[in-house]
């Protein structure tokens, strides 16, 4: 099992900055899992939230703000927003990426995937989104790239014909990787999707394995046989998973 780590390794830093995405080099993590999405003028940034206001310093409303206001900004640790390029340059050399796509436009599909075309190591990155519309502009446009399709409570809420059949969603998009959210998925769920070689790589919201038992989620993976996890606590599933776990003692 691949272990993925939820936006860096948010156990000791904070989420998607350069500290949490040099942890998960350091601890060993196989990918690192972080968001992207658009200033104003069309540069690709690190950052989950549509706004400022939860991780930074600054407020305000990312698709607002040029990339020259944005540099300008600095994260609750002092850092500044990684921009999207740097981090395809400074870490694909050690790990993998997978890049969430956040928003439903081709435009941000353009963008990215331009700059993981000019990258020697493209092969290491995947993009995923809970949109078909970005997904199939990569199909369309950048088919040597990696895609995944995101599936979860989003996507009851934006897609409910998605959300019901995911077999659907992955064949329109082209691609047999798979993201679901991780408390639904299951031996049921898995046995409909009629994927040729599907690839699973689950992903537990922010705050799930703090308000659940992980070991109990992590086995259930086990069973599953999951390809890897994307998890909040990254350090702590390593050691399960070398049979050092709480389970193990």
């Amino acid at each position: 099992m691949l272990i993925i780590a939820h936006r860096g390794v948010t156990e000791d830093a904070l989420e998607n900055s350069w500290s949490s995405f040099h942890q998960a080099v350091h601890k060993g993590c196989h990918r690192i899992e972080l968001d992207v999405m658009l200033t104003k003028d069309h540069v690709p940034i690190v950052m989950h939230d549509y706004t400022l206001n939860r991780t930074c310093m600054s407020t305000g409303s990312v698709s607002k703000l040029s990339y020259s206001q944005i540099k300008e900004v600095r994260l609750k640790n002092g850092e500044p927003i990684p921009l999207f390029s740097e981090v395809v340059e400074k870490l694909t050399p050690k790990i993998e990426i997978n890049a969430e796509l956040k928003g439903s436009s081709s435009k941000i599909a353009e963008v990215v995937g331009k700059v993981i075309s000019n990258s020697p190591f493209k092969d290491r990155i995947i993009v995923s989104s809970f949109s078909e519309t970005p997904l199939l502009y990569f199909k369309n446009h950048f088919p040597n790239v990696k895609r995944a399709v995101l599936w979860g409570y989003d996507t009851l809420r934006a897609h409910p014909l998605y959300f019901f059949n995911p077999n659907w969603f992955l064949r329109n998009c082209g691609t047999n990787i798979f993201h679901p959210e991780a408390d639904l998925l299951s031996s049921t769920l898995l046995n409909r999707i009629n994927i040729k070689d599907l690839v699973i790589y689950p992903w537990v919201p922010m705050q799930g394995e703090d308000t659940n038992d992980p070991y109990k989620l992590w086995e259930k993976m086990l069973k599953l046989k999951i390809d890897g996890l994307c998890t909040n606590k990254p350090t702590q599933l390593k050691k399960f998973l070398s049979g050092k776990g709480k389970h193990y003692e």
